[in-house]
């Protein structure tokens, strides 16, 4: 039986094995390994009582229907669920389409059909799909502050009542700051970019 020698094998036979053995590399390490060290950090972070009150994702998905409905249908009957807090403003409280709303809506899910890149192609420039990014994620991160807010300000013995008095004023502040934003973007998404 004749042996297989490598160095006869033209390079461009083995080219395509190549590519093809690092384009699998590349996938093992971003999607397999990174994915469960970010999942360990992550779980860590969030099964502290430590950290409680100082942490807070922003995902880019956290507008979309789907998830929206996920959590609520999860946690809708828990007490420290945003929605069953005192305090609570009732524009967070109610179903998907009483609080993101249908321009929201639109924006989410845009944002969350675009893949992870690092540039834009000329259709997606003229589509604004920059921009697109840019409201989603500035109105997640007002919702999330909302939401943050909330459990902050109404879930009783964590330690907010004890703040001084002009932390207390700081953050009531940022609360009424929030609710008024979240409001403009529901009835205009990109009310801050506008400008630029």
């Amino acid at each position: 039986m004749k042996s297989l020698e490598f160095a006869k094998i033209p390079f461009k036979n083995l080219e395509p094995l190549i590519v093809d053995r690092i384009k699998s590399l590349i996938t093992l390490v971003g999607e397999v390994f990174l994915k469960t060290v970010r999942r360990l950090v992550y779980g860590r972070l969030y099964a502290s009582e430590a950290h409680r009150f100082r942490r807070m994702s922003n995902l880019i998905r956290e507008l979309t229907r789907e998830d929206f409905e996920v959590k609520r249908a999860r946690e809708r009957n828990e007490p420290d669920y945003f929605q069953n807090i005192p305090g609570c403003d009732p524009i967070l409280i109610g179903s998907y389409g009483e609080v993101i709303g249908a321009k929201l809506q639109l924006v989410a899910e845009t944002a969350t059909s675009f893949g992870t890149t690092l540039w834009f192609t000329k259709t997606e420039k003229l589509e604004d799909t920059l921009n697109t990014l840019i409201i989603c994620g500035q109105a997640t991160m007002c919702f999330n502050l909302l939401r943050y807010l909330v459990e902050l300000r109404g879930t009783p013995d964590n330690g907010y009542l004890d703040l001084a008095a002009e932390k207390r004023a700081a953050i009531d502040h940022l609360w009424g700051q929030c609710l008024e934003d979240w409001k403009r973007f529901k009835k205009d998404p990109g009310f801050m970019i506008q400008g630029t």
